[in-house]
């Protein structure tokens, strides 16, 4: 059932029997309402990789009512994702990305639950992109003494 506070707003009441009185009402002081997730642990991905070449990270959070949850991550260049689909409390959601320059990143991820209250955004997670040059030896060729042919 639902009636009307002091100012205005509806709130839920709950009916309670007075055998003496009859029915009167009871406002409860405070509903819990729908709880934001818990903030997600840093994302789980690599520490190194190159440019160009796409990475995948993962995010798990728990949400106290139960709801299931969505992730975003900021991929520390300025973009983030978009939300990845909704999967239940506790269980993971991956993204991949790519960095196209050299540089450090801070990845860190968010989670918002399936009404839309979204948590704080975690600790970070760096990753180091860097081009990797390879070191080659000069070719040595050995011929031998040439002009000197071997005579059986």
């Amino acid at each position: 059932m639902y009636g009307y506070g002091a100012t205005g707003e509806t709130k839920k009441r709950t009916l309670h029997q007075d055998d003496i009185d009859g029915i009167r009402h009871i406002y409860p002081e405070s509903e819990p309402g729908n709880q934001t997730p818990n903030t997600p642990s840093a994302p789980s991905g690599v520490s190194s990789g190159t440019p160009n070449t796409s990475y995948s990270f993962s995010a798990t959070t728990t949400d106290a009512d139960g709801d299931q949850v969505a992730f975003k991550f900021d991929w520390g260049d300025g973009t983030e994702s978009g939300w990845t689909s909704y999967v239940g409390s506790e269980e993971s959601a991956s993204m991949s990305h790519s960095w196209s320059s050299e540089g450090t990143y801070q990845v860190r991820v968010k989670a918002k639950d399936a009404y839309d209250a979204e948590s704080g955004w975690s600790a970070t997670h760096s990753i180091i992109i860097r081009i990797i040059l390879l070191e080659v030896d000069p070719l040595s060729l050995d011929f031998g003494e040439l002009g000197k042919g071997s005579s059986k």
